[in-house]
């Protein structure tokens, strides 16, 4: 494979690994939502159509022409306009499961490549990977699923132990804007007359 459509393959597979893996954190680490997510953005405008199907478009001349991995690259790199890396409600934190996650798909990518590099299907398998990493990302969380499952039982258990041993009364506060504000409003209504602990973060899983 040339040099310089792989490693500007590689630049842009991690710039949109970013991008997916903040998605992946949004939504949780549901596996398939990720995928789900990525769907609809690049459905979204005008704009993001055209660049998805530049992205296919190299995938599907990655068979015959070499440099075709490099036009899924590019679009990739840029698309889908208006999902930015950093995100605007939502930041990406890199947490232990969120390096994990990033570890798993490295190593998945590491060995599909080297695959591709040996069977001489260096092209179609980077295209493939470039276009389809919101789909890597989500096999990543199904390969992590397990493991998760086994790590957070203990903390769940912990925190089952304590809550059974001071029984307090709890209350959540749900829905997609203000629960922070809300959660605060609470604290400092009850504060006067109760013990009060507020969470010092949102938590939308179980682990949380």
């Amino acid at each position: 494979m040339n040099q310089i459509v792989l490693w500007t393959s590689v630049v842009a597979g991690m710039i949109s690994a970013a991008r997916w893996l903040r998605v992946a954190q949004r939504e949780h680490y549901g596996v398939g939502r990720t995928s789900r997510f990525a769907r609809r953005w690049w459905l979204l405008d005008r704009n993001n159509r055209v660049l998805a199907l530049a992205a296919a478009a190299g995938v599907v001349l990655s068979g015959t022409f070499w440099w075709a991995p490099a036009i899924t690259a590019a679009a990739v790199a840029v698309g889908p306009q208006g999902l930015d890396i950093r995100g605007r409600s939502s930041l990406l934190a890199w947490t232990r499961r969120l390096a994990t996650v990033a570890i798993t798909l490295a190593l998945l990518w590491a060995v599909l490549v080297g695959v591709g590099l040996l069977t001489g299907l260096a092209e179609p398998v980077v295209a493939v990977l470039l276009f389809g990493m919101p789909l890597w990302v989500d096999v990543s969380l199904a390969m992590l699923a397990p493991l998760e499952a086994v790590l957070s039982r203990r903390w769940v258990h912990r925190a089952q132990q304590r809550l059974d041993e001071v029984d307090p009364v709890r209350v959540a506060v749900t829905g997609s804007y203000g629960k922070t504000t809300i959660k605060g409003y609470l604290r400092q209504l009850v504060e006067g007359s109760r013990a009060v602990v507020a969470t010092p973060a949102s938590f939308n899983n179980t682990a949380g």
